[in-house]
Order: C-alpha cells, then sequence, then structure tokens
C-alpha cells in the first residue's frame, strides 16, 4: 500500500512539473522597459519601490498577457530558501511604464518636463495572420490589436483606414481554430546585400591583379567569380538566417495568446477608432 501511494506520488510532481514546462516553453519574457528589461533586479526593484510588500525579493521575470497586463513571476527567499509565486494581471504594461518614468524624473528633478515615454508610441505595422473560424470562415489581414478574448484586424482590401468599422474584423478568440502569423522574410534582402557585395568586392578583386602586363585580366577571372559567388552566397545565408518562420495556434488558449500582441500593431495603447469597436 505505501509502495501504491509513492508511486502516485512521484507521478503527480512529474506531471505537475511537466505540465508548467510545458505552460512556460509557450510563453516568453516581455521585455517592458529599456531600462530593466524583462527581468526586475533586487536593486531596480528597490530604485523604483516595486513589490515593497514581499520580503527577502530576489527578482521578477514579466509575461505580457494579449489584455496588455502584466504577469510577474516573483523569485524571494524564505529563511535562506528559494520560493516563487505568479502573481497575475500585476499591473498594466502602461501603468508600470508610467510609474518607472516618474520615478526617474522624481530622481533627476525633471518633473516639470515630465513625458511618459509611451505617450508618443513609434509607429510598428502588425504581423499579417489569417484566421480559420470554426464554423469554416476565414478572415486575414494586418493584426491590429490583441485583446482579452477577442483580436482586431484590419482587413487586406482596406487602405489603412481605421475609422470605417467595415474595414476592420472583429473576432472572438473562442470562435478561432487556427491562427497562422505570417512568418518576417529577409531572403529578398539578402540577396540584394549579396549583389551589392559581390559587385564591390568583385571589382577590388580584379583590380588587385592589375600589374601592368598584357594578360593580367586573364589571371583575375577565376577569383573574381570566386569572390562574387562567395559575397552572393553569404548574403543569402544571412537573410534565411535572420527570417522569421510562419507561425500556427492550433489550440487557441490562452498559453497560446500570451504574448500576442507583441505581433500586434498596438501593444499598449488603445486608439480611439479601435476603442469605439465593442
Amino acid at each position: 500500500m505505501k509502495i501504491l501511494i509513492f508511486i502516485t506520488l512521484i507521478l503527480t510532481i512529474t506531471n505537475f512539473l511537466g505540465i508548467k514546462a510545458l505552460a512556460q516553453k509557450d510563453i516568453t519574457p516581455y521585455v517592458v522597459n529599456p531600462l530593466i528589461g524583462d527581468t526586475l533586479t533586487l536593486e531596480e526593484r528597490d530604485y523604483y519601490m516595486l513589490f515593497p510588500q514581499i520580503e527577502g525579493f530576489q527578482f521578477a521575470v514579466f509575461y505580457l498577457n494579449p489584455d496588455s497586463t502584466l504577469n510577474a513571476d516573483v523569485k524571494y527567499l524564505v529563511e535562506s530558501r528559494s520560493r516563487d509565486t505568479l502573481i497575475q494581471s500585476y499591473r498594466s504594461l502602461k501603468s508600470l511604464n508610467y510609474h518607472i518614468c516618474a520615478r526617474n524624473a522624481l530622481e533627476n528633478r525633471t518633473l516639470d518636463t515630465f513625458h511618459p515615454v509611451y505617450e508618443s508610441p513609434e509607429y510598428k505595422e502588425g504581423s499579417e495572420v489569417c484566421a480559420y473560424m470554426n464554423d469554416g470562415r476565414e478572415t486575414s489581414g494586418e493584426l491590429l490589436l490583441v485583446r482579452k478574448n477577442s483580436l482586431l484586424i484590419l482587413k487586406t482590401d482596406c487602405d489603412d483606414d481605421l475609422k470605417n468599422p467595415d474595414c476592420i474584423s472583429k473576432i472572438n478568440t473562442s470562435e478561432i481554430d487556427r491562427l497562422f502569423i505570417e512568418g518576417n522574410s529577409n531572403l529578398g534582402l539578402g540577396i540584394g546585400f549579396g549583389l551589392l557585395a559581390s559587385v564591390i568586392v568583385g571589382a577590388l578583386v580584379f583590380q588587385s591583379y592589375n600589374d601592368g602586363s598584357f594578360l593580367w585580366g586573364y589571371d583575375a577571372i577565376v577569383p573574381t567569380i570566386l569572390s562574387t559567388v562567395g559575397c552572393i552566397t553569404l548574403g543569402v545565408t544571412i537573410g534565411i538566417a535572420t527570417s522569421t518562420p510562419d507561425e500556427e495556434i492550433k489550440t487557441f488558449s490562452k498559453y497560446e495568446i500570451s504574448g500576442l500582441s507583441t505581433h500586434s500593431r498596438y501593444q499598449s495603447n488603445e486608439p480611439n477608432e479601435l476603442i469605439k469597436i465593442k
């Protein structure tokens, strides 16, 4: 009987660790601010006065939710033993950035000229996505915004017209069977870089064989061809290496969509045109 209980306990612990590892595999730490990155150290915690209620604080790793709130995986010590806790929806990305900027402005005595960095976000085009619904429908276009239970997609045939509600598709995540996220291909850019480099390097190699003799050009042909092929090959390799593959989300659970907003145009601030779409 004791052996059976022991085996059951071991299996339970193993399954729990496996599920936890699988869940964490699909979640990537999120850079909440250039000043602290995706991990808050003890020194940064004391400076920015975050998590004051946690004694023995060591560090915290942030994860972005689809609704732009942050989960914090906090590591701390209890009687010299390491413990961890996950604080869900700790605060919004906007709120945390405001807190960090305000603390720096207070330290530098620049509150009178304080302007949060998120008030003028840099424009970023969202990824192209294709959503296949449970009922067979299909919607594709630019991913504008990820909400807690829905996605906003700018239709392909619309010319960036956010003021036209007919141009924006609102899709509930419960309706989605599969979601494809188009990767970023740098192959063309790599080939262009390789061709440009081959012209420059080829000319230099060819000219380096000019020793004033009558047949110097014949001696330079083979090295020039080899350098040209090498540069183009290098450009293609760089283009392939820096490209990102297409992603497919089959089971649209909270684990798969966590961090999905990094592919959207608006990651934290929802413009008025989109707020109106309910």
